[in-house]
């Protein structure tokens, strides 16, 4: 195989400076240099070739320092919604504590109102029976608390009903439940003593204010805590006296 002699300026030339002057190269190593620098021609038109393509996109009279300058407006304007959206959330933070209370406050007016329907319907009906019973001179309070106390609304059929309490339950009497009505015209034949013109000493007359002895009947405050209502009512209208 012939040797390829080269002078120190051209072998610098021709191999891109990877060769020392004077140097003799054989024929594959000479193959070997030219075939690596047209790799690297390939490689460096395919890069201008890419970036050609890549700069296609760009329109004509582009400016860099314009695209910088919408690029940081963008992101200013996305900072701002950002803080906006804080804002906003703090403002439906706010109305929705404000609605909570204003729902508070209907409800808790709904409940009073209903309170106050209920207190109409057991002693505002309560009254107006009474009144016709002829209770004696300051009973009806003590009578009215007897009647809230065995008495509570129903609402039932889209219409609400005073039922009398038994236990757990209702009241019935004759397959059908006992009614504000029934119940306080019979307080007459429960409490006589408490109505003119009723015998004291009659079928459900309470006991007399005195005991045997003749001394002012008595009751221990623990006693009269664990009474039932019409007990404690008829001990009180009897004059009775607590003890520790």
């Amino acid at each position: 195989m012939a040797d390829v002699a080269t002078n120190g300026a051209e072998g610098a030339s021709s191999t891109a400076g990877s060769a020392a002057a004077g140097k003799v190269y054989t024929e594959a190593e000479v193959d070997e240099l030219v075939s690596g620098l047209k790799r690297k021609n390939q490689e460096l038109l395919g890069e201008k070739k890419s970036l050609a393509e890549r700069t296609k996109a760009i329109p004509d009279g582009f400016d860099p320092a314009e695209f910088e300058a919408l690029r940081k407006e963008k992101a200013d304007r996305q900072r701002e919604e950002a803080e906006k959206r804080g804002e906003w959330e703090k403002l439906r933070q706010s109305q929705a504590a404000q609605f909570e209370a204003q729902l508070k406050k209907e409800q808790d007016a709904r409940t009073q109102l209903e309170r106050e329907l209920e207190a109409e319907l057991i002693e505002g009906g309560a009254s107006r029976i009474l009144a016709g019973l002829n209770p004696v001179d300051k009973s009806l309070p003590m009578l009215l608390r007897y009647v809230r106390d065995n008495a509570a609304v129903v609402f039932e059929d889209g219409k609400r009903s005073v039922r009398i309490k038994d236990g757990d339950g209702f009241a019935a009497k004759g397959g059908e439940y006992v009614g504000l009505e029934a119940f306080v015209k019979g307080l007459p034949e429960t409490f006589p003593n408490l109505f003119v013109g009723r015998n004291a000493n009659g079928s459900g007359a309470v006991g007399s204010a005195t005991n045997s002895g003749g001394s002012t009947k008595t009751m221990s405050r623990a006693a009269y805590g664990s009474a039932s209502p019409a007990e404690r009512l008829a001990f009180s209208q009897a004059g009775g006296t607590l003890t520790d």
